[in-house]
């Protein structure tokens, strides 16, 4: 993403609505996991600002790799130590070496050339009876100045990731959406930046600090979110997520 960005997201995202609402979506497809018999090892593939990493901590022994120091140097800014400089296409890790592997945001970035590739690595470092939680951009039609300003090359469907995994040879568990109910918002939004208003000369993301009260209001339609995706998948959304095992 552009550099701003990175400072914006390390500002905002523990107690902005939508990364409240995103890590919520996490917690309920990772509940399978709380009942491991041991601490997981963990890896965050494009691990950013480091946010997610310490989500992470709850589960295990979190690992992040990234490519761009801007990214990494904020982790560290965390108190993150367990951290490395690396692309998605070559993860430098031993196979079979994670319990968890997370990729939010990841697999549609512009630095990353292959999905294919790049899900066939998490593969490899993936345990057998290990986990690969996929959060990306959902449907291409809403692409826009957001997915510009933070490198977004691409958004997916569940089909889509459904599929990729299986070609990696991962088996799918789960495969749903979230940002459900306000995606005919969000979908407006976008929509009219693409054809009605002229594109600025600079791209910046739609994030930025909103009102306390709107943004109280907003996490708890992400909390309703989050309850219903414990017996529902949501047909659609802004994000889509799939969570597939190794066999």
């Amino acid at each position: 993403m552009e550099k701003d960005e990175y400072r914006k997201h390390f500002e905002l995202e523990d107690a902005y609505w939508w990364f409240i609402g995103r890590r919520l979506i996490m917690a309920e497809v990772l509940k399978p996991l709380e009942r491991a018999e041991h601490r997981l090892r963990i890896l965050d593939i494009g691990c950013g600002t480091g946010i997610n990493l310490v989500f992470l901590g709850s589960y295990g022994e979190p690992y992040g790799c990234d490519l761009f120091p801007e990214a990494l140097d904020f982790s560290l800014r965390r108190g993150l130590r367990k951290l490395v400089r690396a692309g998605v296409e070559r993860l430098p890790f031993p196979d079979g070496a994670f319990d968890l592997l997370t990729a939010l945001d990841v697999i549609s970035h512009k630095s990353v050339p292959s999905e294919e590739v790049a899900l066939s690595e998490a593969a490899r470092v993936l345990k057998k009876g290990g986990r690969l939680l996929i959060l990306d951009s959902a449907f291409q039609f809403i692409h826009g100045r957001h997915d510009l300003a933070c490198h977004i090359g691409r958004r997916y469907v569940r089909r889509t990731l459904d599929g990729m995994c299986r070609e990696a040879g991962l088996e799918p568990e789960r495969r749903g959406y979230f940002n459900f109910f306000l995606f005919p918002a969000v979908a407006a939004v976008r929509l009219m930046q693409k054809f009605v208003q002229p594109a600025p000369r600079v791209c910046v993301s739609n994030l930025k600090p909103i009102n306390p009260g709107l943004n109280a209001l907003l996490e708890k339609v992400m909390r309703l979110e989050a309850r219903l995706t414990r017996s529902l998948n949501l047909p659609f959304g802004s994000t889509v997520f799939c969570l597939a095992r190794k066999p």
